[in-house]
């Protein structure tokens, strides 16, 4: 059996990937050889194999929705807009491949209420039709209770979540 022995991997034109001492690669970047999303990863029991780039959010907020609204932390997001009551619109910096993305959150309140809270993903439930709302950069978040009126109203803990294909 050979041994090769490097520091640092170099590619003709110039580019650069660490071998440490642990034994692991550094590299600022991962590319499929045969194409932009061929990058597999095996699993735990090492029979199945799940795609990188399809397993990964491409976008998540934790923000606080009272108030004056901000983000606590996120990834891919460039601006938070409080619409009304309970209504927010999340926009993306980086825009979605298409429309059909993924989207989960919840919600958490700080107050005692006994009342159950729901958050919905594209529609307004203010309005007589549900309308989607979203589009390849931008989706509305609405929270209200779970009640008999489906009041909208402002939460003090919003998280959200986006998978999918980016453009």
């Amino acid at each position: 059996m050979s041994t090769i022995k490097v520091d640092t991997l170099q590619t003709r034109a110039g580019s650069t990937a660490a071998v440490t001492g642990a034994g692991f690669v550094a590299t600022d970047q991962i590319r499929g050889n045969t194409a932009a999303n061929s990058v597999t990863v095996v699993a735990e029991g090492g029979t199945n194999t799940t795609n990188l780039q399809q397993g990964l959010a491409k976008s998540w907020i934790n923000f606080n929705g009272t108030g004056t609204i901000a983000a606590r932390d996120s990834f891919n997001h460039s601006s938070l807009t409080d619409a009304s009551a309970g209504n927010h619109t999340v926009t993306m910096a980086s825009a979605m491949g298409n429309v059909n993305y993924s989207f989960t959150g919840g919600v958490a309140e700080s107050n005692a209420s006994s009342a159950s809270r729901v958050v919905n993903f594209g529609s307004n439930f203010d309005s007589d039709t549900l309308d989607p709302n979203f589009t390849t950069t931008a989706y509305s978040v609405n929270t209200f209770f779970c009640n008999s009126d489906g009041q909208e109203f402002d939460v003090t803990f919003i998280s959200n979540q986006i998978f999918g294909d980016l453009a």
